[in-house]
């Protein structure tokens, strides 16, 4: 949406102040490229049609920009749009509110292929030295269960995720006990205790 604003949504900023840009604003057709001005805006809205995405369950849910606001100017749009795009804190709240878009982090972040070369293989099994206890966190989806174990010790070098694979969960009357006893087995063969 952003893109669309800066291609579609177009001012004369040569213009003297912020308003006078504002009130020049037009938002061009995709197709055409003419100049709409609000009315012919909101008309080419007004004859828009609401598509639903997924199956209605009882809730509907909308996201949707300020530009197919029927009770939104355009030049109302683009003066907050001035008013805010020299600070990143403002231009922010701008894309997350006005567009509808979420805001995506400007910034250099390793490749995927560097973060992989610096993983550490421990082994199907292994604790790490220093590990004195495990732990599992579970998150019960419909189809599976997506658990994490962690290897924890005095202080933070034994701490270590040692990842774990999707289980398929039971669909009969006694899932819940079955996917626990899945659980527990898997978790037991990957990792046995030494101590039993």
């Amino acid at each position: 949406m952003m893109l669309k604003f800066r291609t579609q949504v177009r001012w004369d900023d040569t213009l003297p102040t912020r308003e006078e840009q504002a009130r020049s604003a037009r938002y061009h057709c995709e197709g055409c490229d003419g100049p709409w001005d609000d009315a012919a805006r909101w008309k080419a809205i007004e004859q828009g049609e609401w598509q639903a995405r997924g199956p209605f369950n009882g809730i509907a849910g909308f996201w949707i920009s300020e530009l197919y606001s029927p009770w939104k100017q355009l030049s109302e749009i683009v003066l907050d749009y001035l008013a805010k795009k020299d600070s990143a804190e403002d231009l922010k709240t701008f894309v997350n509110t006005t567009l509808a878009e979420n805001w995506i982090e400007k910034g250099e972040a390793p490749e995927w292929e560097a973060l992989l070369g610096r993983r550490e293989n421990s082994g199907t099994g292994a604790v790490p030295a220093g590990g004195l206890f495990l732990t599992a966190g579970v998150d019960v989806q419909r189809d599976r269960l997506e658990a994490e174990v962690v290897a924890w010790g005095r202080g933070s070098p034994a701490r270590k995720h040692l990842g774990f694979p999707a289980i398929p969960r039971m669909r009969a009357r006694r899932a819940r006990s079955q996917d626990r006893s899945s659980l527990r087995c898997e978790i037991l063969n990957k990792w046995p205790c030494t101590r039993c």
